[in-house]
């Protein structure tokens, strides 16, 4: 089994440098460019599950991959980037200043640390890790996930012996493809930011 991670394209929430998950905006203009990338990739392939998150602008992506990757989709919200509460649409620059004493919490305990509406990473943690043993669980020989960076890289993270701790020690650019592979019962790490298939 081959499980394929890709991130969506950029959005101009990306190129900002703001925090979001819960805000739902569409590709920009790069981002649609770097996606019709990855549509001529993953053509390569042929998938017999179809996994996203229920984001416009993964959804978005999946469409621009294939009209019929996307009928097939599955979408799960399990799958979404974390909800940043308050601190969404907002730079860290912005963050610190208007909430100083929840940016010192959260620099303090980011695993634990739950911005006000928001969500802890833990708990973004177990939602992510809850959906990707289920996906595992099918069998399937080639799989296709649309989701978020921080979503991939916990994902990253469980297959690392489910070590949360790991998060930051993964970088996952926009529209990357990413790869997980599955052999007697182990998963490994086959390929991250890739461009190219080889």
């Amino acid at each position: 089994m081959k499980v394929y991670l890709i991130r969506h394209g950029q959005t101009d929430l990306n190129l900002q440098g703001k925090y979001y998950g819960s805000l739902d905006p569409l590709l920009n203009e790069e981002g649609i460019k770097e996606i019709e990338k990855v549509r001529d990739e993953i053509n390569k392939i042929n998938f017999d599950r179809v996994y996203s998150s229920s984001s416009r602008r993964c959804l978005q992506s999946l469409k621009i991959c294939g009209e019929d990757l996307y009928k097939r989709a599955e979408i799960h919200r399990e799958l979404s980037e974390i909800n940043f509460g308050i601190f969404e649409g907002k730079t860290y620059k912005e963050i610190s200043k208007l909430y100083p004493e929840d940016t010192r919490k959260w620099e303090d305990d980011w695993m634990n640390f739950c911005p006000p509406g928001g969500e802890s990473f833990i708990d973004f943690y177990k939602r992510v890790t809850y959906i990707w043993k289920e996906i595992i669980g099918c069998q399937a020989q080639n799989i296709l996930i649309m989701a978020h960076s921080g979503t991939i890289k916990s994902i990253f993270s469980h297959v690392m012996d489910d070590n949360p701790g790991l998060f930051w020690n993964f970088m996952v650019s926009n529209a990357s493809i990413n790869i997980i592979g599955y052999d007697y019962g182990n998963l490994y790490i086959e390929g991250i930011n890739k461009e190219v298939l080889e």
